[in-house]
């Protein structure tokens, strides 16, 4: 993977830009797009200058795949639109099949994170069981008791503050990409 120097510089200005994206969000709750446009231009135009035609096809699978993904959950509130362009620039850069690598490991990486916000936030491990359990009892009788136990649902999911619900997935793609990096490193 890093045996030429065009795939060096890819991996540096991913490397550069998710950290610098992983800085922001975490400190502002955002990722610019001062940040995300430029990256995901230059990698169109980078890899249509080193690979041609092929460059700029993996390039457009990569911010399209890589992007696209992240689109409903955006689209369903789940997360910003500088996370769905940080993503778009990783995929323009990288092109496919790494992006999706770098989208993939991300994703795990977020999802871990949740569960230690959730848990931490619930007042440990038995209040987020217990809810999960309420969820499986509502579903499983989708009659009259499916409002059964508000209060308790309510008491168990309650968060102190929005900083603390949402997930800086400018780090969470920083240390995809790097655990990626890592690996192609490894197996090569």
């Amino acid at each position: 993977m890093f045996d030429d120097s065009e795939q060096v510089v890819r991996v540096a200005v991913v490397l550069a830009a998710s950290l610098f994206a992983a800085a922001t969000d975490i400190s502002r709750l955002k990722i610019y797009n001062l940040l995300t446009l430029p990256l995901i231009a230059t990698g169109l135009i980078y890899n249509s200058v080193v690979d041609g035609t092929a460059g700029i096809g993996s390039s457009l699978a990569g911010l399209f795949v890589a992007g696209g993904i992240l689109l409903l959950p955006y689209l369903l509130g789940g997360m910003g639109a500088g996370d769905v362009k940080l993503m778009a620039g990783v995929g323009a850069w990288l092109g496919m099949p790494l992006a999706l690598y770098v989208l993939a490991a991300s994703l795990m990486v977020a999802g871990v994170y949740a569960a230690i916000v959730v848990i931490r936030n619930a007042g440990g491990v038995r209040p987020v069981l217990l809810s999960l359990q309420l969820l499986f009892y509502r579903v499983q009788t989708l009659g009259v008791y499916l409002r059964a136990g508000d209060d308790n649902v309510s008491a168990v999911m309650k968060t102190s503050g929005r900083r603390q619900r949402l997930i800086p997935f400018g780090a969470m793609v920083a240390i995809g990409a790097l655990a990626v990096f890592v690996w192609q490193s490894m197996i090569e």
